[in-house]
């Protein structure tokens, strides 16, 4: 596993916010997640297991309530969109 520089880095995570709050098709997330496997062979992400990943996967759905208003996003966590999966797949890196 490479790893990035503070400077990738920071302008890999900036990439990230900005395509993850305008996705809205399937096509448009699997582009996301391809971003997310590039910037995990990268080391832009802690080195996990499956199942710790989707331990953290499994964990934000469960209290995707208090989540969404802990981070004050206003949608409806009882309504999936290609946005949300984005946003769960993303913080199920640090969720682990």
């Amino acid at each position: 596993m490479k790893t990035m520089s503070d400077e990738d880095f920071r302008r890999y995570v900036a990439d990230l916010g900005r395509r993850m709050e305008t996705i809205n098709s399937r096509k448009e997330l699997s582009s996301f997640i391809f971003m997310l496997c590039k910037g995990y062979r990268e080391g832009a992400f802690e080195e996990q297991d499956a199942e710790d990943y989707l331990s953290g996967t499994g964990s934000l759905f469960r209290a995707m309530d208090s989540w969404y208003r802990n981070n004050d996003i206003k949608d409806d966590p009882d309504v999936p969109t290609w946005r949300m999966m984005a946003r769960v797949l993303l913080a199920s890196f640090s969720h682990s």
